[in-house]
């Protein structure tokens, strides 16, 4: 085999395999500020918002979030699972050293298949006796 063939290989191979690699999911973010339940004058405080996406991207939703308040999300609570599926949850600590700044709540989620759902979450303090549910928020998703 001559250096050229050899080296004409190697770049079909490249070729080849850089075709069968997938590309990467698309993601989606939707973000939500305190201020947005702040500005509302009735109680509870309620947003909503609608996303369409193609299956198998992922959402990501941010919502601000306060725990030395006491408050903070409840689980997400999805109509559809078939169609959404939960990857992941974290807090996400503020970046001011400030004490009572408000942090985000990141949640992650999957379209896994066509169709229409729903993710509900209520803020509320988790003990008894303690408020449910002062701000809500509304996600409706449609999957491609």
């Amino acid at each position: 085999m001559t250096l050229r063939t050899g080296l004409g290989l190697i770049c079909m191979a490249g070729l080849l395999l850089g075709g069968c690699t997938t590309a990467p999911d698309e993601q989606t973010v939707i973000e939500v500020d305190c201020k947005e339940f702040a500005l509302q004058s009735h109680s509870p405080a309620e947003i909503f918002r609608a996303v369409s996406v193609s299956r198998g991207t992922s959402i990501e939703l941010r919502v601000c979030s306060n725990p030395s308040t006491g408050f903070e999300w409840e689980e997400a609570d999805i109509s559809e699972s078939s169609i959404l599926t939960e990857v992941s949850h974290e807090f996400v600590p503020p970046s001011s050293a400030k004490d009572g700044s408000p942090g985000q709540e990141h949640w992650t989620f999957e379209a896994t298949e066509a169709g229409d759902c729903t993710v509900s979450f209520a803020y509320s303090r988790p003990w008894e006796g303690g408020e449910k549910g002062i701000w809500k928020l509304t996600l409706d998703v449609t999957v491609d």
